[in-house]
């Protein structure tokens, strides 16, 4: 008899409680676009092979736009973050 009273006082009180709880969430959008600029340096036997083949040093710039959003819950919880990037590499070593 207990155990019924509480399975329906339950069933009754539920609904309520959730009924009072702001479910609804607030969303921060920052972005963080931007030039980058950056160098990247190419070994191994097989990159040397194909950096002589094409007359380049193994010391390649990169320039280029990073496109970049992040959405997050206000209160914390996952973040979702969407990026594209344009570049363009060995710009100095003549390949444009």
């Amino acid at each position: 008899m207990k155990l019924a009273a509480l399975v329906v006082l339950a069933a009754v009180a539920a609904p309520a409680a959730l009924a009072a709880q702001d479910d609804s969430v607030q969303l921060e959008q920052r972005s963080i676009s931007g030039p980058r600029l950056g160098l990247t340096y190419v070994s191994g036997p097989t990159a040397d092979s194909v950096l002589r083949e094409h007359g380049l040093a193994p010391l390649l710039s990169q320039f280029g736009w990073h496109f970049e959003q992040v959405i997050r819950p206000r209160g914390g919880g996952p973040m979702f973050v969407i990026e594209e990037l344009l570049l363009v590499g060995g710009v100095d070593q003549g390949t444009a």
